[in-house]
């Protein structure tokens, strides 16, 4: 086995992997000694790993539970997402009519987009068919992985938290990307290093930081890439955030105006476009907050070199 980024086959143990499921039983955290990539050892097959991911939401989330709660975070987080890459859009002036989003889940980015642009062509790559009929009901055009060449000239490719759960992250993005357009761009979001703060893991094979995930991005083909920390910081995530928490069950009780005890931690909600609970909802993991240090996520875009 290899550096999923590098290809090097020197690296070294960090930590045991932590997650309830036999898959992963047995299994650990390397860093790569070369590109200092941090992934899981030993990788699951390709077979194991398609087999796994084709009831993605059963096997590593019990199912799609989507309480009021869930889905007001999932509905904030999603805006917040989309303020960013349309942020990306005008600063570049860019044309987008035609979008591949992998990974969409129960589609809510694809919603918020499509309320927004409703004429942009909406493709999707989803491997958990318990969620196609939903993304068929929101616009989307749903196609299989291997037919992919029976679209092109595509606008922007979309991949948030995707490339954490691929076995080959460099060559997922350079095979997903020749849909693009000459100079199309990609739009990807991925957990920073979340191992270093989460005592069960969620089901990744592959941890990025900028640099590592800047690597990933040259690999594949793309330029003009710029990240963003985003989210609370690492050092503060490894703190439990037990008065934040406590702070929005009260206001959940109370409806009292918490906001101006969370601060900078509260968002601006016409700027997203939130509704009152999807920003109470949101401000728990302050999705809209861009950090100088390594935090939560990396939100990222990049160009396709042709």
């Amino acid at each position: 086995m290899v550096c999923p980024i590098c290809s090097s086959n020197s690296y070294e143990k960090i930590m045991a992997y932590k997650f309830n499921s036999k898959m992963f039983e047995g299994r650990d955290i390397r860093q790569c000694n070369d590109c200092s990539m941090k992934f899981i050892y030993p990788m699951p097959t390709q077979e194991e790993w398609d087999l796994y991911n084709a009831s993605y939401f059963t096997n590593a989330h019990g199912g799609l539970h989507i309480t009021p709660w869930i889905h007001a975070y999932n509905s904030g987080l999603a805006k917040v997402r989309l303020a960013s890459l349309v942020d990306y859009i005008k600063s570049n002036n860019l044309s987008i009519k035609k979008i591949l989003e992998i990974g969409p889940g129960p589609g809510y980015l694809m919603k918020e987009y499509l309320s927004r642009f409703p004429e942009t062509q909406y493709y999707v790559v989803e491997s958990d068919s318990s969620v196609h009929e939903k993304l068929n009901q929101l616009g989307a055009t749903i196609i299989e992985p291997d037919e992919i060449e029976t679209i092109t000239d595509v606008d922007l490719l979309v991949a948030t938290h995707v490339i954490e759960h691929t076995l080959k992250p460099v060559d997922f993005l350079s095979y997903f990307s020749t849909v693009l357009r000459r100079n199309g761009c990609l739009f990807i979001e991925v957990p920073c290093l979340d191992y270093q703060y989460k005592d069960i893991f969620e089901p990744h094979v592959a941890f990025f930081d900028m640099t590592t995930l800047a690597t990933c991005f040259e690999k594949a083909g793309f330029y003009n890439f710029q990240f963003t920390y985003n989210g609370d910081t690492i050092s503060k995530l490894r703190i439990n955030s037990f008065i934040k928490k406590i702070i929005i069950k009260l206001q959940l009780k109370t409806k009292l105006p918490f906001r101006l005890f969370l601060g900078k931690h509260w968002p601006n909600k016409g700027r997203f476009y939130l509704d009152y609970n999807e920003a109470l909802a949101i401000s728990e993991t302050s999705p809209h907050i861009i950090q100088n240090v390594k935090s939560r996520w990396i939100r990222g875009f990049g160009q396709k070199d042709t």
